[in-house]
This record gives structure tokens, sequence and C-alpha cells, in this order.
């Protein structure tokens, strides 16, 4: 990973950027058989259909890449930037699963994320004002403010310095009308 982002400060950064919310979003993956499950496939896709949260008798890995706390996902950002090599992340990352610090989150999250599984939905909904009934879908767009009025007095002095211009450029002289 040090490789990819780089091995510095701004190189832990971005991969810091990067990892939480990939881990956030994939947290929804779920290995299923095609056998079963591949004639549903084709009519939604499986990452967004409901599905039940991983228990007790799932593995542990499985368990803590499946889980939807951000500071997990933090957790384990940190377990792929300290490994040296993919056997050492394996290790780092299946010490982390059955670590008491993730039952601590999990036990702090209320049964962790079996409330958030019913709670969530999967879709775009609109936050802040545009998710009322009433200002669904409106877009408040800022406008232009209007040109000034100017008098026929201010057009001529205006036409009259623009002329002046071209004259000391040499610029060829403004035509009206359509070329």
């Amino acid at each position: 990973m040090k490789e990819h982002f780089g091995d510095d400060a701004l190189g832990r950064k971005k991969a810091f950027y990067f990892l939480p919310w990939h881990l956030d979003f994939l947290s929804r993956y779920r290995p299923l058989p095609s056998t079963r499950f591949a004639e549903a496939a084709l009519g939604t896709p499986l990452m967004q259909t409901r599905m039940q949260p991983l228990g007790e008798h799932d593995p542990p890995l499985d368990r803590l890449l499946g889980h939807t706390d951000p500071a997990v996902h933090e957790m384990i950002a940190n377990c792929l930037w300290e490994a040296d090599s993919d056997g050492d992340a394996c290790r780092s990352l299946g010490a982390l699963a059955e670590s008491a610090q993730l039952a601590a989150i999990a036990c702090a999250n209320g049964g962790g994320d079996r409330q958030r599984a019913e709670d969530v939905e999967l879709s775009n909904i609109p936050r802040g004002a545009a998710a009322t009934p009433s200002g669904a879908g409106k877009h408040k767009y800022k406008r232009r403010p209007p040109k000034p009025q100017r008098s026929e007095e201010e057009i001529a002095e205006l036409r009259a310095v623009r002329a002046a211009k071209r004259l000391a450029t040499g610029a060829p002289p403004h035509v009206s009308g359509k070329r």
C-alpha cells in the first residue's frame, strides 16, 4: 500500500482518506454462492439487497470486514498501513477481528451492526430542507445580479471611450449588426 500512496505523511493522509470510505461501502459485500444467487443478481444488485447481519457462527475476519462502524474502518486502515506484507496484514487483521477492542466497540453500539442494518436504507436520501415534503427535489440556485440600466448619455460615453481605445491600439472599428 505504501508503494501506491507513498511512504510519508502525505501518503498516509491519502490512504486514510481512501480506505475508510471504501471499507464502509464494501462492508455490505457478502460472498454468496452463484448457484443460489445467480438468478436474483440479474434482477437487482445483491450489494443493495438487505441481508442478515453476520453472526457469531461466521468467520471472525468476515465479521470484521462486514462491520459498519467508522472507528473499525479506521482500525482496519491502520492495520493495512502498518503491514509489511500480505501475510502480515492477514495476521494483523485476524488479531484485530478477535480482539477485545473490537468486542467493546460492538457492545458500545448496542449489539453492533444488527440495529444499523435494519435502520439504514441503501439509497440516496436528500438532507436538510430538500428532505421535507414541501421542498423535495427543489434546488435553490443563486441568480446573477441584473445588469445596471444605463442612460443614453452613459452608453454614448462608453462607446466613445471604446472607440478611442480602438484608435490607440490600431484595432479595426466596431461593426454593428450581423457579420
